[in-house]
Parts: C-alpha cells; sequence; structure tokens
C-alpha cells in the first residue's frame, strides 16, 4: 500500500528536479486540488526532510527502488519480478469428482454383469449412481477393468458409500471417477 502512496510523491520530486523548484523555497508550492496530488506533496516534503538522515531513508529504501523503477522504467533492485502463477491444468484421465471402486474383472461382459447384480443387490446405495469401467494395468498381474460407482462431490461422500458396501461385504475404495461410461447403461 505504502508503494502507492509513494508514487505520487515521486512524481512530484521528478517535477521539482526538472522544473528547479524545492520544497524549501519561500514561495508556496502550488499543487492541484485534489487528493492525490496533495499526498504526493506531503510524501515529497517528508522524504526531503529524511534526505539529510540515512537511516530514516533505509528502511524505505525498497519502495522507493520501486517507485524509481515504476516512474523511470528501471529495474527493480529490491525486489525480484514475480512470474504470474500458472492456472492449475488437471492432467487428462483426472477427475474433480470421486468414485468408488467396487470390483474388478479381466472381461468387459463380466463388468457389465458384476454391475447389473450388486445393483439389484443394493439399490437404495447403487440404483442412483453410474458406472464406469477403467482398465488398470497391475504389471505381472495382467490388466483388469475397475468397475466404479459415482459420481461423488467429495472424498467424504464416497467414503460414506463405501461403508454403507461394506457392510453388505462388497470391496468398495474411494477414488477419482476416471473412467469410461459402462456401455450397458448407455443402452437404457
Amino acid at each position: 500500500m505504502l508503494r502507492f502512496a509513494v508514487i505520487p510523491l515521486a512524481l512530484l520530486l521528478t517535477a521539482c528536479a526538472t522544473t528547479g523548484s524545492t520544497a524549501t523555497s519561500s514561495a508556496p508550492m502550488m499543487v492541484a486540488d485534489h487528493p492525490d496530488a496533495r499526498l504526493a506533496a506531503a510524501l515529497a516534503a517528508e522524504l526531503e526532510a529524511r534526505a539529510a538522515d540515512p537511516a530514516r531513508v533505509t528502511p524505505i529504501r525498497p519502495e522507493m527502488d520501486a517507485l524509481a523503477a515504476a516512474i523511470w522504467g528501471q529495474p527493480n533492485r529490491a525486489e525480484p519480478a514475480v512470474e504470474p502463477e500458472a492456472p492449475e491444468v488437471i492432467p487428462p484421465g483426472q477427475s474433480l469428482l470421486y468414485g468408488v471402486h467396487i470390483a474388478s474383472y479381466r472381461t468387459m461382459d463380466h463388468v457389465v454383469q458384476g454391475w447389473e447384480t450388486m445393483r439389484a443387490m443394493l439399490p437404495d446405495v447403487l440404483g442412483p449412481l453410474q458406472a464406469r469401467v477403467e482398465a488398470a494395468d497391475l504389471g505381472g498381474r495382467g490388466v483388469y477393468l475397475r468397475l466404479k460407482a459415482g459420481p461423488f462431490a467429495t472424498r467424504a461422500d464416497a467414503l460414506s458409500a463405501c461403508a454403507e458396501l461394506s457392510q453388505s461385504a462388497i470391496y468398495c475404495q474411494a477414488m477419482a471417477f476416471t473412467g469410461d461410461p459402462l456401455e450397458a447403461e448407455s443402452e437404457n
């Protein structure tokens, strides 16, 4: 905030330096009737008073350097340039939603059959949810197709669904709701 207040002051000091006038002259300095101009004049007078004693200028030197850089286009020695932060990029395949991994199968036919069976067994929990399938390469164990149900807005909601599913002895793990929509659902 102090930097923004010092900018008008530096403008006034620049004007004084180019016209040769000083704040200590016997003639009163004319300042435009505007709050920014009055602030610049007051700050210029304060800086001029402090200039005689280096100990009073040293603490505000970074702000003075920043102001000089802003006015004269000089690089700011006091503060390194800060690059703007890049917006967060969600990698492909990531989701802002959560799902629950409820089973793994080797074939798509088994995925569809497993989803239909579990949904019929637990309509209150799985009925309103969508199913997705995602391939998971487990190295030496091979590639499995993960059956996921969701979406849930928060991880806590997914964990709550897992607690209900676990009571029915169904494996459940909360994770990102990624994968492809289950083909059987698009046909219904």
